[in-house]
């Protein structure tokens, strides 16, 4: 447990060598956030008596802007002279809203609240609101010293001046997340760390502890909570097999940032777009872009076409190098794809990021010829790619797949492997 410089103390007149008649109670919790100019709420007895002064460190202050966001309520009550007989509850929030306010300070992140005019024999409670019960699957703020709960209490006198009147607040933050779209007893493995690299658990909703190697789909939260200035990085470890899995707000530094974390996991599809094109019309970004166009809903899709340049699969014969040799490659490795349509296995790709043949399925059950630039070694043809795909000229050609093919002939076409660039084929299009 992380403790800041949290203090309570009561400072007597003689103590702090001023007039009698100035007592002032100084409260000082201090638990992820703290300091700034005061923000004060009088009670009747202005300056006179003493002060409640109350930090809070670790409450995350983005979206402060919104009264509706990232709010932290006090609940405050006090007896005797100081005009206090309910509780008065004080927000970081708007100073437009009207409420009592709490200073923040961006500088150190620190909130300040401050009740004045308690006399000697006061008693006062300091409670977290209700309010705090929008967040609680988040974030946490305890009492560090004994009873270690809320409501903190005690008196205003003189007894305060020494160490047993001081107390502790911790809050933290339990970074959480889903995950979602993998098929009935697919997994997918992740990596989680804070800092510099501590592995951390994670625990569902009822606080039971969760293979991070094959986690399902559903909520999950890290199990112990982390406190201002640590950061976390959730990865992917291992991909399911046949799907692909993304991470949204994977990596983030408390409290900066409470988005939670997303895995969205989809199927890997191959499918065809036939319209037909010509070699001038398939260059790669425009080659992605034909091709995203007809995606399956909820999907984004790349062109399997090579140009030897701006994308190809292998520099070598099957990337006898393995994966880096891809570059800006639209196969990930080790994954198996689907035929779009009636969800055939059409292989799983090797650790370098390319099919062994024969595939399990063809592409395609239409048999035409597509557009790729590849020879049948998944280096590319740099001499028939129609000027790297910018000329629909009958003097250039093109080399073509055949979409119903399940040997090497799926990538060049066995009896035709080229044709001229004024002619229209298809494109092989890849689910990302």
């Amino acid at each position: 447990m992380f403790y800041s410089d949290i203090t309570v103390r009561l400072f007597t007149a003689e103590n702090m060598k001023i007039r009698p008649t100035l007592l002032i109670l100084l409260f000082s919790l201090t638990a992820c956030l703290g300091g700034g100019t005061e923000a004060t709420l009088n009670t009747g007895g202005g300056d006179a008596g003493y002060i409640l002064h109350v930090y809070v460190d670790g409450w995350p202050y983005t979206g402060f802007s919104s009264s509706s966001t990232y709010k932290i309520a006090l609940d405050i009550s006090a007896t005797g002279s100081t005009g206090i007989t309910d509780s008065t509850t004080i927000y970081n929030r708007p100073p437009t809203e009207g409420l009592p306010q709490a200073d923040f300070d961006p500088n150190d992140g620190k909130l300040d609240f401050v009740v004045r005019g308690l006399s000697s024999g006061d008693t006062y409670s300091i409670n977290i609101n209700s309010e705090l019960t929008n967040y609680s699957d988040w974030l946490s703020c305890t009492a560090v010293n004994s009873p270690y709960t809320f409501p903190i209490s005690g008196t205003a006198n003189s007894t305060c001046d020494t160490a047993v009147c001081n107390k502790y607040i911790q809050c933290s933050y339990t970074p959480r997340g889903t995950s979602t779209g993998l098929d009935s007893g697919k997994t997918v493995g992740l990596t989680v760390t804070k800092n510099n690299g501590t592995a951390v658990s994670l625990v569902n909703v009822s606080g039971t502890t969760l293979d991070k190697t094959a986690m399902g789909n559903g909520t999950f939260y890290f199990a112990s909570g982390l406190i201002k200035y640590e950061r976390y990085s959730v990865t992917i470890a291992t991909q399911p097999e046949g799907q692909h899995c993304v991470i949204a707000n994977g990596s983030a530094e408390i409290p900066l940032s409470t988005t939670p974390i997303a895995i969205t996991c989809s199927k890997n599809y191959i499918f065809v777009n036939e319209n037909g094109f010509t070699g001038d019309q398939v260059a790669h970004t425009a080659a992605d872009t034909l091709c995203n166009n007809a995606a399956p809903t909820g999907y984004t899709a790349k062109a399997l076409i090579a140009d030897g340049s701006t994308r190809y699969a292998c520099s070598t014969a099957n990337c006898s190098g393995g994966v880096s040799e891809n570059h800006n490659w639209v196969l990930y490795p080790s994954t198996t794809y689907y035929r779009y349509g009636d969800n055939a296995v059409i292989g799983t790709t090797t650790s370098a990021g390319i099919f062994t043949f024969p595939l399990t399925n063809s592409m395609s059950n239409s048999g035409a010829p597509a557009w790729a630039g590849l020879n049948d070694d998944w280096t590319s043809d740099t001499t028939n790619n129609c000027s790297t795909w910018t000329s629909a000229s009958s003097s250039h050609s093109g080399a073509v797949g055949d979409t119903g093919s399940i040997d090497d002939g799926a990538i060049v076409d066995t009896m035709f492997p080229t044709y001229s660039c004024d002619n229209l084929m298809f494109l092989i299009c890849v689910t990302q």
